[in-house]
């Protein structure tokens, strides 16, 4: 299946699961939707990059085998804590370490099992 088919269909799923909070909600909606222009750009640019995100990811799928992809997609915590360490100079404490060691062998563990 192509990975845009793949995408439109968890879109289809994600706008079902939510749609409950929409409608009974209506208030909460109305209020994001009442914000400042920036905070609806941001809205916007973080659904647009979720999107794009999805499309890689189920590419990653298509092209590589599923094992490798999964180690693609588990890993990306770790390379957040680094690139937020780069961009935004943050000092790494003991939790991210820590999390990068399980990342790391839980990556293991599917190249082996795999």
């Amino acid at each position: 299946m192509h990975p845009l088919t793949l995408v439109f269909i968890n879109a289809i799923i994600a706008l079902v699961a939510t749609l409950p909070i929409i409608l009974f909600r209506a208030e909460s909606i109305k209020t994001v939707l009442n914000s400042d222009k920036t905070a609806l750009a941001l809205i916007v640019i973080s659904t647009i990059l979720a999107i794009v995100a999805n499309f890689f990811i189920f590419s990653s799928i298509k092209l590589l085998d599923a094992s490798t992809a999964s180690i693609l997609e588990i890993s990306y915590p770790f390379f957040v804590i680094l690139f937020t360490m780069l961009f935004f100079r943050t000092v790494p404490n003991l939790y991210f370490f820590l999390g990068a060691v399980l990342i790391f062998f839980g990556s293991l563990i599917i190249i082996k099992l795999a």
